[in-house]
């Protein structure tokens, strides 16, 4: 809308300016940018935290986020937490769970520092107890309390017992003796030479421990503050702690025990000393500090929050705790850890706090009641910025106007008479306020607010209750235009001729919400719920768009004349020559979440920025939309923008967004407060997730690793996963480590073998499978940060479901042996059988061979006796002749018969051999 500088000139004609004393402002009370302009990610107990009192913080190699508390050891994954506690009389346990320090050596080995010394295990999940033995010291560091490793395998431990040095990789202790100069120690750190710094609880002293000769030298702030005019630092005698940056500057921290005063100190190596920062004190003690990736020191206090020491300018800004959720989380500020993309950690007694490297840069005000402190608490009907940048807020509450001075960073509340609706600026930047009973005009010369009054002779059949307007437009000829609740008037530039607007003029209804002039100088109105209506100059009338009707919350064009229109279900792309919506856009086009289906967006704020961007103010919160390519991208909750919170009963201001003179954009959240940007400074998140398994689960319950388990070492270090036939449900949970906006992190899993495309989880980091066949299956999964730059190599593991027993190699080979075995047998009966039935058989022929050649021979026996009895008769019968002496014979006769027939005889012989 432009209506915000056309109030002007017309007021100079139709009201005058009454003075009323009655109107005052409450007095203001500062409010500090940096405040508004940091967000903290926490994380609680309600978070899973074990235990909010958070003492320490390291990011290991692969990525997860380690806290130490006083009640446990925590793992965190952006999703998950995992906790580690000492269990009774388990050895691969925590000693205690108060946990004090943690380091990490070249090799990616954690240790812990929690009443001894212990290392934890990664590959079993679990920790190892290292025992300690010096001959005259102690048997168990069981005072360890801070831990640092140095690059040469060397992990320096200070502990109640003292300082030992233990070489990791040979696994011996050496106590260094510093008789009772370091003793307790506070706080811990090596310098970039390898040198030991430690804050001592003992007489106020700081040791520096030679790392090359073991020599140390002991630093006492009260002696070297001693004599100074600022008596306060005369009585610095307690240390805090030490930090050594990557200058390798060495800042140290202290307190007065006595006047609870602190200072900040910074090491002078030229002349060997310690010199204070700030030309004051800071008036509370310092826990810990930090300097994060853009270069500013930051330092966590005890009971008042945290401080952003400016050493130039020698100042402190404050960071508070808030009822604004993404607040600091708690006021006293234990430790304080940088990660590898930036990200600054912070463990307070409340739980940690973590502030986002790659975090969108939109400045969120929260209202507030905390005696009106910050933004009051309130619908905002209206936004405008007067001819000084100053903003100023009406709202939905009784007398209340807010302005924040944009020098100062200030709020100042002032109190009127009656509720404010709208706002408007005059091209000569008076700001006018539209309310009930009567309107308002604020003086800055006297910083107050006036009652204005209208001429007598103006307004004529004006009605009271139709005041104040919901829009007001200017034209360049001084013509006004007026849009009530049920009236619709222009005004001539004098301001003595009223036209009032009717049903009769083309009008749908007479409730005008906003009153739009478009480049080519048509006036467009929108009638509540009755779309779109422009002005016909010529025939002084409107003309309702063709278009069906739809609600219409506001027009905006655009740089190349395109018309958007906010609705209530979508924004809506509208061609003024064809009279028709050529576009929709909903959440599915990336104008919100599409949590639960849903898939209408509300649009209550349209503003466009110097690259041809659309940006959206929704029910869901702010998008942005390319008007070339209509890539959208959203912005919520994660990003540090609460959804707008606002009565919908109440009629929907068109002046609760706008576009300052120095290109910031500035978006009312209704009852939320409001929220201010540069689009220019809102860039991507570069920072390519690692994804990696976090747990593996059978039938939804936890994994234990061991020789039995099917994981034989952790899952995020698995290469494989062998299980049996019916462990055939099963779960991963996997992560991407960022932790920018870890709600906002997405993954796609498949198992390949199973599935046949990737799936699509969303934020959702579990990939459940059930009843999955014996086989061979490679588990996938890939993740993206918040900005949607995937990590496509992801991370993967195989799983191997074995078959049954009776379905195994071995199974199937002892079958074909025994069908094998039992064809061969069968064969082999049938052989035998064969072989019995033959030689059956064959026993039968032969006895029928017998037979007959028994018979043939009986009958060749008897043919033969037949044959050698006749020869043999006819022998014996001339042989008798010859015997008796018959002298009748003939004896050379009888001799030849006998001769013949003996020779027929030796023939029958010979046939028979």
């Amino acid at each position: 809308m432009k209506s915000g500088n056309l109030v002007s000139k017309f007021l100079t004609v139709l009201i005058i300016w009454n003075l009323s004393p009655q109107y005052s402002f409450s007095q203001h009370q500062p409010i500090t940018p940096l405040q508004n302009l940091i967000r903290f990610n926490r994380i609680m107990v309600e978070d899973g935290l074990s235990n909010n009192i958070v003492n320490c913080i390291l990011q290991d190699k692969f990525g997860f986020m380690w806290f130490g508390t006083k009640s446990g050891l925590n793992r965190y994954d952006g999703k998950s937490i995992k906790v580690y506690r000492t269990v009774w009389q388990d050895t691969t346990t925590l000693y205690i769970n108060n946990i004090t320090s943690l380091a990490e050596d070249n090799d990616g080995n954690l240790w812990v520092a929690a009443g001894g010394l212990q290392r934890y295990d990664r590959e079993n999940d679990n920790f190892i107890r290292i025992p300690f033995d010096s001959t005259g010291i102690h048997g168990t560091l069981s005072g360890a309390l801070f831990l640092e490793y140095d690059s040469s395998g060397i992990l320096w431990i200070a502990s109640w017992d003292g300082l030992q040095k233990f070489d990791v990789k040979n696994k011996i202790f050496t106590p260094i003796n510093l008789g009772r100069d370091g003793i307790p120690p506070w706080g811990m750190r090596l310098d970039k030479q390898g040198n030991i710094w430690i804050s001592s609880i003992y007489n106020g002293q700081y040791v520096r421990v030679d790392k090359t000769d073991l020599s140390h030298r002991t630093y006492t702030f009260k002696s070297h503050f001693k004599g100074k005019s600022n008596e306060w630092m005369t009585n610095v005698d307690q240390p805090s702690g030490i930090f050594i940056d990557e200058r390798n500057t060495v800042w140290a921290y202290a307190y007065s025990g006595v006047s609870g005063f602190g200072c900040i100190f910074k090491f002078d190596w030229q002349n060997n000393s310690f010199k204070n920062v700030l030309d004051t004190s800071v008036g509370f003690a310092v826990n810990t500090m930090v300097k994060d990736s853009a270069g500013r020191m930051w330092a966590g206090t005890y009971t008042k929050g945290l401080l952003l020491v400016q050493e130039n300018s020698k100042r402190i800004d404050s960071v508070v705790n808030s009822a604004n959720p993404n607040s600091l989380s708690g006021m006293t500020i234990l430790c304080s850890y940088v990660d590898r993309i930036g990200n600054v950690w912070f463990g307070t007694e409340r739980g940690v706090s973590m502030m986002p490297r790659w975090a969108k840069p939109f400045v969120y005000y929260s209202p507030s009641n905390e005696n009106s402190k910050y933004f009051t608490i309130g619908e905002v009907n209206a936004i405008r910025e007067d001819s000084v940048e100053n903003l100023w807020f009406t709202r939905h509450i009784p007398n209340i106007i807010d302005r924040l001075d944009r020098a100062t960073g200030t709020f100042k509340h002032y109190t009127v008479p009656a509720t404010a609706r709208q706002l408007f600026v005059d091209i000569d930047g008076v700001l006018l306020v539209s309310s009930f009973p009567s309107p308002f005009k604020y003086d800055p010369q006297n910083d107050r607010f006036y009652k204005l009054q209208f001429h007598p002779n103006t307004w004529k059949g004006h009605y009271w209750d139709s005041f104040p307007p919901d829009d007001f437009l200017r034209e360049s000829d001084g013509t006004k235009w007026f849009g009530y609740q049920n009236k619709f008037a222009r005004v001539n530039k004098s301001g003595n001729n009223v036209r009032w607007y009717s049903t009769e003029d083309g009008l749908a209804n007479l409730h005008i919400q906003w009153i739009f002039k478009d480049r080519k100088g048509t006036i467009w109105i929108n009638p509540s719920d009755e779309g779109l209506a422009y002005y016909d100059r010529s025939r002084d009338r409107f003309v309702s768009t063709k278009e069906p009707r739809f609600h219409a919350h506001m027009v905006f064009e655009d740089s190349d004349g395109n018309f958007w229109i906010g609705s209530e279900s979508r924004l809506k792309l509208y061609d003024r020559k064809a009279d028709s919506i050529i576009r929709l856009f909903s959440r599915t086009d990336g104008l919100g979440p599409t949590d639960q289906g849903m898939t209408s967006v509300e649009v209550l704020g349209i503003l466009e920025d110097n690259h041809k961007n659309i940006w959206l103010q929704t029910d869901a919160g702010i998008a942005k939309l390319n008007i070339r390519t209509f890539a959208a991208r959203y912005y919520g909750s994660s990003d540090g923008i609460p959804a707008p919170s606002r009565n919908r009963y109440h009629v929907v201001g068109t002046g609760a967004h706008i576009k300052t003179k120095r290109n910031e954009m500035v978006f009312g959240l209704g009852a939320s407060g409001f929220v201010m940007f540069y689009p220019d400074d809102i860039k991507d998140n570069p920072n390519m997730p690692r994804i990696v398994l976090t747990d593996f689960k059978l039938f939804n319950e936890p994994v234990k690793i061991g020789k039995d388990s099917p994981l034989k070492k952790n899952v995020l270090l698995s290469d494989s996963i062998e299980l049996a036939y019916d462990q055939n449900e099963f779960t991963f949970e996997f992560a991407a480590l960022d932790y920018t906006a870890p709600s906002e992190n997405h993954y796609s899993y498949k198992l390949e073998g199973y599935d046949k495309e990737w799936v699509k989880s969303g934020n959702r980091n579990v990939a459940y499978y059930t009843n999955i066949t014996p086989g061979e299956y490679l588990f996938q999964v890939k993740g993206s940060n918040n900005d949607g730059l995937w990590n496509e190599q992801g991370a993967s593991v195989l799983v191997i479901i074995s078959h049954p027993w009776w379905k195994t190699t071995w199974a199937y080979f002892g079958y074909f042996f025994i069908v094998a075995t039992i064809l061969f047998s069968a064969r082999r009966y049938e052989m035998n059988r064969q072989q019995l039935k033959h030689q059956a058989e064959l026993k039968s022929v032969e006895a029928e061979k017998l037979k007959e050649v028994d018979h043939v021979k009986t009958k060749f026996f008897a043919n033969i006796s037949h044959e050698f009895r006749t020869p043999l008769t006819l022998i014996e019968g001339p042989a008798l002749q010859i015997y008796s002496g018959d002298t009748n014979m003939d004896p050379k006769e009888n001799a030849g018969i006998i001769m013949r027939n003996a020779q027929r005889l030796l023939r029958l012989v010979c046939c028979l051999t």
